[in-house]
Formats: structure tokens, C-alpha cells, sequence
């Protein structure tokens, strides 16, 4: 080995003591999470006066003219994974009628199992990006074993709550609901869709007519 290889060896071997040294100090950066945001499609209901974005994965299946959920198609029927519905009735107040239909979607059977829902555990303003203005609301479940008795206390939610009685003189009350369905909550699915992913794009108002 002649004196010119020993020395390109030195100064190699010290870059890679350097380098190392530096990787030791500053430690391995991590690595880079990008998230990609998902396009969006847009839902309008020019009858009831709404409208809200979804991710452009999803679909909207509309089951009835008040009522439109986001999910995924089956090979027989539909997946829905967020429902966005629009409920009249009377009641002593707007919020104790809201309230009395938050309830009523989380009152199911399954094998072995009783689901009703009870007092409200957090209730607070929200406000979505589009400016809309309604109420974020936690209820709790209670999950019994029909053989047992025993009961297990969990939480429905966030049951999303937008007035819209003002448009609908005839009627004592009338919202606009966004909630996960109770089998939704509770069952296993290929995809999940947070029901705030929906309810953050609600616009409540008048549809101009394109």
C-alpha cells in the first residue's frame, strides 16, 4: 500500500468518524409524515336549504327525502357511515326536542345486548368552516346484558345539532342532525368516517341556483 492509498484511507475513515459523530449529536431525523388531504364532493339539499362536503372516497345515498347518509356500497346494500337528517316536531323547548331525537338513535338491540341513551355528558357551541352555527353533543349510552342485568356505561357521540326552524314556520321545531349511526359506532368496518368530517362542511342557508 503506497503512501497516497494510506493517506485517502485516513481521510475517508476520519469523514465517516465525523459523520457519525454528528449523526450520534443530532441524533437520526425522523421520518416525514405527509398527509394527504382527500378531495371532496359536495351534497345540496335545495329542499331543505344545506348543503355539506364529504370526502370524494365516500358516497351519499339519499334513503328518503329528509334523511342522506355517507358510507361505502356492499356487494348487497349500503355501509352508512355518517347520517345527515332533517327531523320536525313539538317539544317544550328547541333543545329538549333535539335531544329527545339525539336519544332516539341509539336506542337498538343485538344479540345479548340493550343500547338506550340517558343524560347528556357535554353539550358546548360549534361553529363549522362554512359558517354555520349549532351545538356538539355527547350522550351516554348504556350497553345492558339482557341474561345478566349488568350494565355497561359508554358514549354516543358527537351528535351534531343545527336550528333550522326558522325555515319552517309550520313546524314547532325543526334541525338538521349529523351523527354516526349506532352500528356504525359500534360495528367493525373496512373504513371509518368521522362524523366532525361532515359536520365541519355544513352550510346552512339558501342554495343559489347555479
Amino acid at each position: 500500500m503506497n503512501k497516497q492509498t494510506k493517506i485517502a484511507l485516513f481521510v475517508l475513515g476520519l469523514l465517516v468518524a465525523v459523520a457519525a459523530s454528528i449523526d450520534i449529536r443530532r441524533g437520526n431525523p425522523k421520518p416525514v409524515t405527509i398527509i394527504k388531504v382527500a378531495a371532496t364532493a359536495t351534497y345540496e339539499s335545495r329542499t331543505f336549504g344545506y348543503s355539506f362536503e364529504y370526502p370524494k372516497d365516500f358516497f351519499v345515498r339519499e334513503y328518503s327525502g329528509s334523511r342522506v347518509s355517507v358510507g361505502l356500497p356492499l356487494l348487497e346494500g349500503f355501509d352508512p357511515l355518517v347520517n345527515v337528517e332533517t327531523v320536525s316536531g313539538t317539544s317544550n323547548s328547541f333543545d329538549e326536542f333535539a335531544l329527545e331525537r339525539g336519544r332516539s338513535f341509539c336506542a337498538a338491540t343485538e344479540t345479548g345486548y340493550a343500547y338506550d341513551c340517558g343524560g347528556v355528558i357535554s353539550d358546548r357551541p360549534y361553529k363549522t368552516k362554512k359558517g354555520s352555527e349549532g351545538r356538539e353533543i355527547y350522550l351516554a349510552l348504556v350497553r345492558m346484558d339482557v341474561a345478566s342485568g349488568a350494565r355497561e356505561l359508554m358514549a354516543f357521540g358527537p351528535l351534531y345539532v343545527f336550528n333550522i326552524s326558522a325555515d319552517y314556520p309550520r313546524q314547532p321545531f325543526t334541525a338538521l342532525l349529523v351523527y354516526q349511526p349506532l352500528s356504525a359506532a359500534l360495528g367493525e368496518h373496512d373504513k371509518k368516517l368521522d362524523p366532525e368530517a361532515v359536520a365541519q362542511q355544513v352550510f346552512v342557508g339558501k342554495i343559489e341556483t347555479r
